[in-house]
């Protein structure tokens, strides 16, 4: 005899099917259909060059407004627009998984010692990603022969 679906065969084909699906499980009732996971890359660098570019738009405020209006710009843009220009950034720049690192980097610097530590933990951050980069490619390409004398 058969095995049991994993959902049982409790549900109706249709809830079976929802049921299996959440799970990642394939159900005889109904086969899984194909599910498109991932958006079009195309669209996915326009949606985080948008992004980027309006939410630009206060930090070109903050810095060309006059000089006794900058404590109202301040908070927002420290808070929320320059993380949110740098995770779009990172994004487009090297995956969501360096922007995401980048951005935590970036706000725990900036909270615990300032600015300045902030710019130069990204700097750090490029540095290692760069010194990771180098080491990787190395190892893909083998060791190197020894000359024969």
């Amino acid at each position: 005899m058969g095995r049991a679906p994993p959902c049982g065969g409790y549900f109706s084909s249709r809830s079976a099917s929802a049921f299996c699906i959440l799970l990642s499980w394939r159900c005889c009732r109904r086969p899984i259909l194909h599910i498109k996971e991932h958006m079009n890359n195309a669209t996915k660098r326009s949606i985080l060059r948008w992004i980027h570019l309006v939410f630009g738009i206060p930090i070109i405020g903050y810095v060309y407004s006059p000089f006794d209006q900058i404590p109202n710009y301040a908070p927002a843009v420290r808070v929320v627009f320059l993380p949110v220009i740098l995770l779009s950034g990172f994004w487009m720049y090297s995956g969501v998984i360096f922007a995401s690192v980048g951005v935590t980097l970036w706000l725990g610097a900036y909270y615990l010692s300032g600015l300045k530590a902030g710019v130069l933990s990204q700097v750090a951050l490029f540095i290692a990603r760069k010194t990771w980069l180098v080491i990787r490619a190395r190892r893909a390409k083998g060791p190197e022969p020894v000359p024969l004398r």
